[in-house]
């Protein structure tokens, strides 16, 4: 048979063994890989936000090294920025409660990723 297993994304400010703990309380005994499906080191900015939404170099770095030295699988999101041109940038719902509420994200699409989007 084949089974689907429950894993977590989070950066590096997020709490690693609670992450896991989510994951395993949701999984199958013995069907739990310590994984991490979106490390991301930074976090998206809404259009007129007061700058970038940044994490350090050396935090996101620690973390890394972190999930490496526990035996965890990454997958490091954005590991390089780009550009979404025109309308392309998306939104998000500003409020639970009005979903006509939204508020539009800058086109730049990096996440502060290692690998800045001018390379």
């Amino acid at each position: 048979g084949s089974s689907v297993v429950t894993l977590g994304d989070f950066g590096p400010t997020n709490n690693i063994s609670a992450s896991l703990a989510g994951q395993a309380a949701m999984n199958p005994p013995g069907l739990n890989p310590p994984m991490c499906t979106e490390y991301y080191a930074g976090w998206y900015t809404y259009w007129g936000q007061k700058g970038a939404t940044n994490t350090s170099a050396a935090a996101a770095a620690a973390t890394l090294r972190d999930m490496l030295g526990r035996g965890m699988s990454v997958s490091v999101y954005m590991a390089h920025g780009g550009t979404n041109f025109g309308a392309w940038a998306g939104a998000n719902v500003r409020s639970e409660s009005d979903p006509e509420d939204y508020i539009p994200l800058v086109t730049s699409y990096d996440y502060s990723a290692p690998i800045s989007e001018q390379g």
